[in-house]
C-alpha cells in the first residue's frame, strides 16, 4: 500500500506541476484583467456542478466498486455501466442548462463586471458548458481504474489533460486572443475523457453504460446524495467569493483564483494518493 501511495503521489504531483505550468501560462500571456475575471468567473460555475459529483464519484462509487468486486465480481461491469449511464445523462443535461441560462448565470455571478466583460462570460460559460459531461464521464472511467488498483492510470490522464490544454494555449493565443482560454481547458477535458476511454480495454471488465434504475442506482444515489449536497455548498461558497472579489477592481477574481490553485494543488499532492489507495484497500478489507 506505501508503494502504491508514493507513486500515485508522484504522478499526481506530475499533474499538480503541469497544471501549475498552465496556470502561469495563462498568468504570463493575459495577466490580471477584468477580461481575465470573466474567464475565471465562468469557469467556476461549472466546477460548482463537477466538483461535488467527482468528489461523490471518488467517496461513494470507488469503495462500492472495490466491494462488488471482491464480492460479487461478475456484477462489476454492471455496476460500471449503470454508473457511466446515469452520470453522464447528468453531465450532459448540466451542459445543456448551462448553455442555455448563461445569461441568466451572469446577471448573478458577473454583475460585477462591465458589460463587454459580462458577454465575455456568457460567452466562456457557454464553450466551457461541455466540460461538465466530460468531466463526469472521466470522473465514472477514473473510478473503474481505481477500484481494481489502476491508479497509475487516471493520474497519467489528468496530465495529459492539462498538458494538452497548455500546448493549445501556446498555439492560439496570438491568434484567438482570450477565447484560447476556454478552448484550450474543453479540449483538455475532452483529451482526458478520449485517453481514459482509450485504456479501459485494460479493465477486467466492461464498463459500456447501461441505461435503467436498479438496486445499484437507487442505492448508489442515496449514498451520495448527503455529500454532494455538502460539496455543492462548498463549491457555491467559492464562486460566491469569487463573486465578492469583482468589487475589488479589475483583474482581484483573477488575482484570487491563482492563489486559490496554489494552495488547493498543495494539499491534492499531500493527500490525494494516499487517501485514494488507503479507500481502495480498506473497502476490500470490508469486503
Amino acid at each position: 500500500m506505501l508503494r502504491a501511495s508514493v507513486v500515485v503521489s508522484a504522478i499526481n504531483g506530475a499533474g499538480q506541476a503541469v497544471s501549475f505550468v498552465l496556470f502561469f501560462l495563462i498568468a504570463r500571456s493575459f495577466g490580471a484583467s477584468a477580461a481575465t475575471d470573466a474567464f475565471f468567473l465562468a469557469l467556476a460555475v461549472p466546477t460548482v456542478i463537477t466538483a461535488p459529483v467527482a468528489n461523490a464519484i471518488v467517496s461513494v462509487l470507488v469503495p462500492r466498486m472495490t466491494i462488488v468486486r471482491v464480492r460479487a465480481p461478475h456484477e462489476l461491469s454492471t455496476l460500471a455501466g449503470l454508473s457511466l449511464a446515469w452520470v453522464t445523462i447528468v453531465g450532459v443535461g448540466g451542459s445543456l442548462l448551462l448553455v442555455v441560462s448563461a445569461p441568466v448565470a451572469a446577471t448573478i455571478v458577473a454583475g460585477g463586471l462591465g458589460p463587454d466583460e459580462t458577454r465575455l462570460f456568457v460567452d466562456y460559460t457557454r464553450i466551457m458548458a461541455p466540460m461538465i459531461a466530460f468531466q463526469l464521464a472521466a470522473a465514472v472511467l477514473s473510478a473503474a481504474m481505481n477500484a481494481v488498483g489502476q491508479y497509475y492510470r487516471p493520474a497519467l490522464c489528468l496530465i495529459l489533460r492539462h498538458g494538452s490544454a497548455a500546448v493549445i494555449l501556446l498555439a492560439f493565443r496570438h491568434t484567438a486572443g482570450g477565447y484560447v482560454l476556454p478552448w484550450a481547458l474543453l479540449i483538455g477535458s475532452f483529451v482526458q475523457l478520449v485517453a481514459l476511454a482509450l485504456s479501459g480495454h485494460t479493465l477486467p471488465y466492461r464498463t459500456r453504460p447501461i441505461f435503467r434504475i436498479d438496486q445499484n442506482t437507487l442505492g448508489l444515489t442515496s449514498s451520495a446524495g448527503i455529500l454532494l449536497i455538502a460539496s455543492i455548498l462548498l463549491q457555491a461558497t467559492a464562486l460566491l467569493a469569487r463573486v465578492f472579489a469583482t468589487q475589488f477592481g479589475p483583474g482581484a477574481v483573477t488575482i484570487f483564483d491563482y492563489g486559490a490553485r496554489i494552495t488547493a494543488a498543495f494539499i491534492e499532492l499531500l493527500g490525494s494518493g494516499i487517501l485514494l489507495v488507503t479507500l481502495v484497500n480498506w473497502s476490500e478489507l470490508v469486503a
